[in-house]
């Protein structure tokens, strides 16, 4: 059986990639999912996130320490990665409205 800690680590894991899917679907770009293909995303996606996070921590020379303040971090690349692929496919991808009259 995990302790806590082992639990809170692995929550810490998951939870940049359950906020990128999220994100995704309320923008509109990913479509409805299941409760175990939306963990499955969160995480598989969990993990190029944090390789980017951790590259963007050490090219913007931000000291963190390794707990909450690099999670933190990771969030804010995981909510900002979602807003930029939503942009992408707003700027590129636009459908065309469908007038009734």
């Amino acid at each position: 059986m995990p302790d806590v800690s082992q639990a809170l680590n692995a929550a810490l894991f998951v939870v940049p990639g359950f906020l990128f899917v999220q994100v995704l679907y309320l923008v509109g770009v990913a479509r409805e999912r299941s409760d175990f293909e939306r963990a499955a995303w969160s995480i598989v996606l969990s993990l190029p996130l944090r390789w980017v996070g951790t590259k963007l921590v050490t090219l913007l020379g931000l000291e963190t320490n390794p707990g909450l303040t690099f999670e933190m971090y990771l969030l804010a690349v995981a909510l900002a990665g979602g807003l930029v692929i939503f942009a992408i496919k707003s700027l590129f991808f636009f459908e065309e409205e469908v007038t009734e009259g």
